[in-house]
């Protein structure tokens, strides 16, 4: 990316920039601008998943690989992954600086989103991440792009800028320097559906064979501790049997000792 090429492009930017729509960011987000070089932020996860390098100089910063629209950017890049269906925390760190960025004007759509891919096919889509600031050597963002439900196993990832399904106008380059997708533990026993069979992990009636079974989950006797006079009930009356059975003699009158 040249600087004449910026230059001559900021106007068009700046004309446009209030015509564009909004983009909603990640939760938990944090970002920054400064008129010196600033590092991108660190994310949290112990191996994240590393996108691209920057700076402090600017042929630093503007080497590959590079999101943006124009020349020698990149609308999207693909990553091979290998991520098995379940719930999946992402986190993101982007970053844009160079020495003339405070002149080129308002650059209204330097965001990305996370793309989670199947056998070519798009399952799964995280929200764009938050827009860099403007009229500043550096912008950068620290977002917490929320939780992703794998219903399938996914083999690739791809990193998408804002422009490559949306109208932007303008280069909005910026980096994706770091990038965490965590697998998130998801408690079986929450949100059980009435009616439905309770996982034996979930039933506290289920335990390992020598542990003590819970109070609660003894089987009360509706025969001990009957009060004197009070109805008995008549699974507990002996007099009482089904059709078929054999009346005990001590309930037969026609028999006597």
């Amino acid at each position: 990316m040249k600087r004449s090429w910026i230059a001559a492009i900021a106007v068009l930017i700046a004309i446009s920039a209030s015509a564009l729509g909004a983009t909603t960011a990640g939760s938990e987000s944090s970002s920054g601008t400064s008129d010196d070089y600033v590092a991108p932020p660190a994310v949290s996860c112990a191996d994240p998943i590393a996108v691209a390098s920057t700076g402090p100089t600017d042929d630093e910063s503007m080497s590959q690989p590079r999101l943006g629209l124009g020349q020698d950017l990149s609308k999207s890049l693909s990553y091979s992954a290998t991520l098995p269906a379940g719930v999946y925390a992402v986190e993101a760190a982007t970053h844009d600086s160079y020495s003339f960025r405070d002149t080129v004007g308002v650059q209204s759509h330097e965001q990305a989103r996370v793309v989670f891919v199947s056998g070519g096919v798009d399952i799964a889509a995280t929200g764009y991440t938050t827009e860099l600031g403007d009229d500043a050597r550096t912008g950068w963002a620290l977002d917490n792009l929320g939780e992703i439900t794998l219903d399938q196993a996914a083999d690739g990832i791809r990193v998408e800028h804002y422009g490559a399904v949306n109208p932007a106008v303008g280069p909005n380059s910026l980096k994706l320097t770091a990038l965490c997708v965590t697998p998130v533990s998801v408690d079986p026993c929450a949100n059980l559906v009435e009616g439905e069979a309770v996982p034996a992990e979930c039933d506290p009636c289920v335990v390992a064979e020598g542990e003590e079974l819970p109070s609660a989950c003894v089987p009360v006797d509706p025969c001990a501790n009957l009060v004197d006079g009070e109805e008995i009930p008549a699974e507990c009356d002996p007099c009482v049997v089904a059709e078929g059975e054999e009346l005990p003699a001590e309930c037969d009158p026609c028999v006597v000792a």
